[in-house]
């Protein structure tokens, strides 16, 4: 009983999408698509042949950060998320 409890758990936390997993469900997307869904960045940066995006969420008193790195050709190819998991 205890180990079917477990697993239980074990497969419920398994099925929780995190902000960083979030995050990733862009990646090989445009970022023109990304602006869109989630409008102007709060910072952007250019870096070597692209620009880093970054968009802040207030969480209470906490604000957590998205990170999206664009390449030349304006398609995602990281991201990130520090926010923590909010069940």
């Amino acid at each position: 009983m205890r180990k079917a409890l477990a697993l239980s758990f074990i497969l419920l936390l398994s099925a929780c999408e995190t902000p960083n997993d979030q995050a990733r469900t862009w990646i090989g997307q445009p970022a023109s698509q990304l602006m869109a869904a989630r409008g102007a960045p709060d910072l952007e940066s250019r870096a070597a042949g692209g620009r880093v995006m970054t968009w802040n969420r207030r969480m209470g008193t906490l604000i957590c950060r998205y990170n999206f790195t664009a390449d030349a050709r304006d398609i995602i190819v990281a991201a990130n998320s520090d926010c923590p998991l909010i069940p």
